[in-house]
């Protein structure tokens, strides 16, 4: 176990989710040299022929969209509500799948789109789905005091389905972006601690977790867990009601907490325990208290329409 205090926040949360509708399935899965690499992978790991595998696009309206494009969406969507002559000095990318056009630079194009040119800025990989919590480890050690970072996780499967293990929740993409401050704010972490997950039955060491995070911090009133086992619940667990059958992986537990604040207008002073965890062996967790309410904004991209709620 590794665990470190903190001492950044987090002022907005910005979130782009994308529905069911907006997927098209491409007819030439081939069009695109690009996918050559991916579909070799998915045929060596998985022992399926890439022929058997429906390639899927993102659209909105007529415009098809990438990976980039989703993190660019939530990085304009925070700097909406910030001074223009304030820079931001980091900017971290978390993405666990690679880009559908693997051969261009998903970090420089996301920057670029997002129109965003922080002093520092990283890539974060084959983190999963804990890549929202451990990464702000590295914002941590990133960021001067009162200044202003960016947190970015995007996730876009382009290889359906979307998920082959029924025992667990359907995969689902987003991008959620994360204005972080190092010092006080309106989310304050406290701190951020990694394990290492056991064999044998996933929910029950969740579960586990969860009474030594509530046995640990006896002030503390909700549990937010990845949305990724079926019918998980404990009595502090609090259960997203929007896209509550999907598994939003690296932001997934970012949406659901984006959700309680703008549900929950009293949460001023209330703690908070955020677990991630992938289908393996990580899993990463956060205590924090909700200093003051964050900025939320959100979007939600339905193919030919895009309803957006701020």
């Amino acid at each position: 176990m590794s665990s470190r205090n903190f001492m950044c926040s987090v002022n907005t949360i910005a979130t782009v989710t994308v529905a069911q509708t907006a997927y098209v399935q491409s007819d030439t899965p081939n069009e695109n040299y690009d996918l050559d690499y991916h579909l070799l992978l998915e045929k060596h790991y998985k022992q399926k022929e890439w022929s058997k595998r429906e390639v899927i696009s993102i659209f909105q309206g007529d415009q098809q969209l990438f990976h980039y494009d989703l993190s660019a969406k939530v990085i304009r969507a925070l700097q909406k509500r910030r001074d223009q002559d304030q820079k931001y000095q980091c900017l971290i990318l978390a993405q666990t799948i690679p880009d559908y056009k693997a051969l261009n630079p998903t970090l420089a194009n996301t920057m670029v789109k997002g129109g965003v040119y922080p002093e520092k800025y990283f890539g974060l990989t084959h983190l999963g789905e804990v890549a929202g919590l451990t990464g702000l480890d590295l914002m941590q050690i990133s960021l001067d005091h009162n200044r202003l970072g960016i947190m970015v996780m995007t996730e876009y499967q382009f290889i359906a389905p979307l998920n082959d293990t029924p025992q667990f929740v359907r995969y689902a993409d987003a991008s959620v972006a994360l204005e972080v401050s190092k010092g006080d704010g309106a989310i304050r972490i406290h701190s951020v601690t990694c394990l290492t997950i056991p064999s044998g039955d996933l929910a029950q060491y969740v579960t586990s977790v969860c009474e030594q995070i509530a046995q640990e911090n006896p002030a503390l009133d909700y549990i937010i867990v990845q949305n990724a086992i079926p019918g998980f619940s404990h009595p502090l667990c609090y259960t997203r009601s929007e896209h509550a059958t999907v598994d939003f992986r690296s932001g997934d537990v970012w949406v659901t907490l984006a959700e309680l604040c703008k549900q929950n207008p009293d949460l001023i002073d209330k703690q908070i325990a955020m677990i991630s965890f992938d289908r393996l062996h990580s899993l990463s967790y956060v205590i924090l208290t909700v200093q003051d309410m964050p900025v939320i904004q959100a979007e939600q991209i339905e193919g030919k329409q895009v309803y957006v709620n701020t």
